[in-house]
């Protein structure tokens, strides 16, 4: 059996700190960059500390970067960096908005690996895996969650067979957890149930409940109405209308900055209710778009939804 490379404390410290954003980043010259690239993908992530010479060569000639690339050093798998990791399983894929995802099993554990959306989106995961609405969170690199993989199924791929008990269930949990969020000042901000994409961030499975996965649009208000540039363009996103453009990438940025100063004035003046009401909205038109295929049901989650919402 090959010897397995071993990291120091030091090592790992700065190897997290990279990916962290705590050290600033010097690309290599191209022809290394290219030649890392063709020979071995899963090193091209370390190619911001190529700087780092006696840190980097080690990294070079551990073949468990070919197969785990820097995932291999987020804190999860640390008690296990002295093995040649054998015993984990492990995929890495790209994802729509994120960029990539790493799918992680080890230790009879489950976890996704991603990268984070916005600033507010680790401390709302955070609350959301505490108070059991939410994939629990493990210890991570900054910028990025470490979170349980919640198996189940979307909602919307469920709906069309639906039965008005479970309708019912589905609508009192749905106000459950959007009443849990608003108390704390959070917006989920994002589709709930489905969308004409066959969207839904609600996952149903009879072991684990009923979560809402991906916080990454959700809005942490606790300072409202001192909303962020960043937070506002948030808001925007997932505005009927405007959102579409702005994810097409149809508003150039100096339109962009014009519509973000406005939207934060009208925050300015209007109450939190307004903010808050935005998943309501996204529950509605989830329900409307459950009738096209199944209206009992979603006469039944609304009902279920109306009599147990309440909005602080």
């Amino acid at each position: 059996m090959a010897t397995v490379l071993r990291y120091s404390p030091d090592e790992l410290k700065t190897i997290r700190e990279y990916f962290g954003g705590k050290r600033p980043v010097k690309m290599p010259d191209q022809a290394l960059a290219e030649s890392i690239r063709r020979e071995n993908p899963g090193l091209v992530p370390f190619l911001r500390m190529s700087d780092e010479k006696d840190l980097f060569a080690k990294l070079q000639s551990d073949p468990r970067i070919r197969k785990f690339s820097f995932v291999m050093f987020f804190p999860v798998l640390e008690g296990h960096l002295d093995s040649d990791l054998r015993e984990v399983t492990i995929s890495i894929g790209p994802t729509r908005t994120r960029g990539f995802a790493a799918r992680i099993l080890v230790d009879d554990r489950d976890m996704i690996i991603k990268p984070i959306q916005s600033p507010d989106e680790p401390k709302i995961a955070k609350f959301a895996g505490e108070q059991g609405i939410g994939p629990l969170q493990y210890e991570t690199i900054e910028h990025f969650l470490t979170e349980e993989f919640l198996p189940g199924s979307p909602f919307s791929q469920i709906s069309s067979n639906m039965n008005d008990v479970a309708a019912r269930v589905i609508g009192s949990r749905v106000a459950d957890i959007l009443t849990i969020l608003h108390k704390a000042g959070i917006v989920f901000n994002d589709v709930i149930l489905d969308d004409d994409m066959g969207g839904s961030h609600l996952l149903i499975d009879p072991a684990n409940g009923i979560k809402l996965i991906d916080f990454g649009v959700s809005l942490d208000l606790t300072a409202f109405p001192n909303l962020t540039d960043e937070q506002v363009y948030r808001v925007l996103l997932t505005m009927p209308g405007i959102g579409a453009l702005i994810q097409s990438g149809m508003i150039g940025d100096t339109a962009l900055e014009v519509e973000i100063a406005r939207m934060k004035e009208e925050i300015g003046i209007k109450p939190i209710r307004e903010l808050l009401f935005t998943d309501v909205r996204f529950v509605h038109e989830g329900v409307g778009i459950t009738s096209m295929k199944n209206n009992m049901a979603a006469q039944a989650i609304w009902r279920a939804f109306e009599a147990k919402y309440h909005m602080e």
